[in-house]
């Protein structure tokens, strides 16, 4: 997942009410800052050795969505409130903001996260020579955006 897709979904209700409203509050994923994929690119369009590879990328951890919102609210330094809702109720708040298909499948796919760990890598830090972003620092980047 990018990290910036929670500005995305989330900065309006967060500057707004201060409050997230979703299901699934214990689903999870490694969001990936957008500065380490931009340095990825370039390392692998500027140096050797990167020629026909593909790198898939993950986040340097696996966080829960409640996790997500507590680490924007310390990053802005203000409590975010996060407010499960049903899965009916979160179709329409994601169809706010998206087309309702799309809506529906970012729900199946936090749905199939809940309760597993997410995928991580190390791929940013073995091409770079440096550890990953964490999302808390790309909360901190775009703080901000969420007051």
């Amino acid at each position: 997942m990018f990290a910036t897709n929670t500005l995305w979904w989330w900065a309006r209700p967060i500057r707004e009410q201060g409050t997230v409203r979703m299901p699934y509050p214990d689903e999870q994923s490694a969001p990936v800052h957008e500065k380490d994929i931009a340095a990825l690119a370039v390392a692998a369009l500027t140096t050797p050795g990167h020629e026909g590879k593909a790198y898939t990328l993950y986040g340097p951890r696996s966080l829960t969505n409640r996790q997500l919102v507590e680490q924007i609210g310390d990053a802005t330094g203000r409590p975010v409130q996060f407010v499960e809702v049903s899965t009916e109720e979160g179709l329409a708040e994601l169809s706010r903001i998206m087309p309702p298909d799309m809506a529906q499948n970012t729900l199946t796919l936090w749905a199939a996260g809940r309760g597993e760990p997410a995928r991580t890598s190390t791929v940013i830090e073995d091409v770079l020579g440096r550890p990953a972003l964490t999302f808390a620092q790309w909360a901190e980047d775009r703080a901000g955006e969420f007051r």
